[in-house]
Order: structure tokens, then C-alpha cells, then sequence
């Protein structure tokens, strides 16, 4: 059985304010790692426990883009 990881990351980060807005919610901050937003230090995590095809994002419309933009996950994961 093929194991999968869902980062879930829809959230607009609204109790993270100010730091997080609706352009850059707290998902696509670099908290701990000036050269890392949380969901690529997220996905990081998972790559060798499910590997790159099974780590998959559940996230909004509107964060599709960013989020995909960011290269973390393969293109329709």
C-alpha cells in the first residue's frame, strides 16, 4: 500500500496577523529558515518518509497559484 501525506494549507493565516496577510499567509512565510516558506519546510519533512509523488497539498483557489508557484509538490499533486 503506497503511503501519501496531505499538507493541509488553505488557511489565511488571519490569527498570525501581522505577520500573515491575504497576499502572504503564514504558509508562505520563512519563519525559521530565511530561504524556506513553512509549507516547503513542511513538505521537507514528508519527502523521505512518502517521497516527492506522495506528499500532496490541500489548499484554496486563490493559493493554488503561490503555492504551486513555490515548486514544493510535482505539478497535479
Amino acid at each position: 500500500m503506497k503511503r501519501v501525506a496531505v499538507v493541509m494549507a488553505g488557511g489565511s493565516g488571519e490569527r498570525f496577523w501581522p505577520l500573515s496577510t491575504a497576499d502572504r499567509p503564514k504558509q508562505l512565510l520563512c519563519l525559521t529558515d530565511p530561504q524556506r516558506t513553512m509549507i516547503q519546510e513542511a513538505v521537507d519533512r514528508l519527502v523521505p518518509v512518502v517521497g516527492t509523488d506522495g506528499v500532496y497539498v490541500s489548499t484554496t483557489v486563490p493559493l493554488a497559484g503561490p503555492i504551486g508557484a513555490a515548486g514544493v509538490v510535482p505539478e497535479g499533486n
